[in-house]
């Protein structure tokens, strides 16, 4: 139905949004990018879509290209959260850890109860071996949400890599407690 509407405007806002959104949940990001380009040249002042197409572009594994279009989101909202997310965990696969430290930092400034964004930045501090900072992290994050599955088993892992073996086993078992299938 989106490409009988598309026939009818082809510059329908809403009908492009909603076919690149289900292109990209069908994993077609090659695809999701053709409409995501075409809103862009409507209105590039739209942050979200520049959003949006840094994440097809990052599962494409395109991740310079993705941290530009996450640049454009944030020249355009420098207070978009989920901007600050994607280039940080974007620069993850990369291996720009610490930039991606001050990327989650200010995801965190603008929202201090994201809890994606502390367990991002948990995550990254873990891999940098730096546990003690990490554990503060997934804290924060469980303060927000203790019923938040990654969190556990994040914390869980970090306090393995400290040999705290006991406390990441109870980790593991409250995620488990909540998700028994995850």
């Amino acid at each position: 139905c989106y490409d009988r509407a598309l026939e009818i405007d082809e510059n329908n806002w809403n009908v492009l949004c909603r076919k690149s959104e289900v292109l990209f949940s069908n994993e077609k990001y090659l695809e999701s990018i053709t409409y995501l380009n075409k809103l862009i040249e409507i209105d590039e002042k739209a942050s979200f879509i520049w959003n949006n197409k840094g994440g097809a572009l990052r599962n494409l594994e395109r991740y310079e290209e993705a941290i530009e279009c996450y640049d454009r989101a944030l020249e355009i909202d420098e207070n978009d959260v989920q901007a600050w997310k994607s280039k940080a965990d974007t620069l993850n696969s990369v291996k720009e850890y610490q930039k991606a430290i001050k990327c989650y930092d200010r995801a965190l400034e603008i929202d201090e109860n994201d809890v994606q964004a502390w367990k991002g930045k948990g995550l990254t501090l873990s891999g940098l071996n730096r546990y003690q900072k990490a554990i503060k992290c997934y804290d924060r994050a469980l303060e927000i949400d203790e019923n938040d599955v990654q969190a556990w088993k994040g914390k869980g892992l970090t306090l393995s890599g400290l040999n705290r073996y006991q406390k990441a086993i109870k980790c593991y078992d409250r995620a488990l407690e909540i998700d028994e299938n995850d």
